[in-house]
């Protein structure tokens, strides 16, 4: 059974500055083709004064949605405690983000559809360098299956990732109640219409 904990912060801010942080992705491949291998460069560039590192997350998480005719290349993992490592935890893949430029393989393993994209999202806290509030960002990229393709981002409500059955944002979320790290008791509803409110689900790594 996999360990996780839920946090619920309320967030006092509009939602993270526009020059916060910036996220880019290009295709890099010599060949093309069934068989062929390529790669994914994805840049994650945090403005002046601004970093990833110091709140939330240890770094920021890319979640990838990979085209059927597309396999990425890299260990596939059987615990959610060895997502620390760096390496892929399973399909849909993910992995997080702890240099600001990473490099990822994949092999085409049938004559691709041009109309193929991968969905690429990358979420995270940045905060002021020196200061402890936090803002949480998302940002979601489509980038053409196609060789030298480069991302272009797309609204974040656009949350296709797998199969999973999840609430995308924009859903109506049922009221709940939960217990707050000062062992008091927080319900939903008291914040609506008060506060944005951000419900994050963190694996425990322990």
């Amino acid at each position: 059974m996999i360990s996780s904990m839920i946090t619920l912060a309320v967030v006092l801010g509009a939602g993270v500055p526009d020059n916060a942080v910036q996220v880019s992705a290009k295709i890099i491949s010599r060949d093309w083709g069934a068989g062929q291998r390529g790669q994914i460069v994805i840049e994650v560039i945090t403005g002046d004064g601004w970093s990833t590192t110091e709140t939330g997350l240890s770094a920021p998480l890319l979640q990838i949605h990979a085209p059927p005719n597309v396999k990425l290349l890299g260990k596939v993992l059987t615990s959610m405690t060895d997502l620390k490592n760096n390496e892929y935890i399973h399909s849909p893949y993910e992995k997080l983000l702890k240099e600001s430029r990473t490099r990822l393989s994949f092999v085409i393993e049938q004559w691709p559809n041009m109309a193929e994209e991968f969905g690429l999202t990358v979420l995270g806290y940045v905060n002021r360098k020196g200061d402890n509030t936090g803002y949480f960002f998302r940002k979601r990229l489509a980038l053409p299956l196609k060789p030298d393709a480069r991302a272009r981002e797309v609204a974040a409500t656009d949350s296709t990732w797998g199969t999973l059955d999840v609430l995308n944002i924009g859903d109506k979320a049922d009221d709940f109640k939960i217990t707050s790290f000062q062992d008091r008791s927080v319900t939903l509803s008291h914040y609506l219409g008060k506060k944005n409110v951000i419900v994050s689900t963190y694996r425990a790594y322990w």
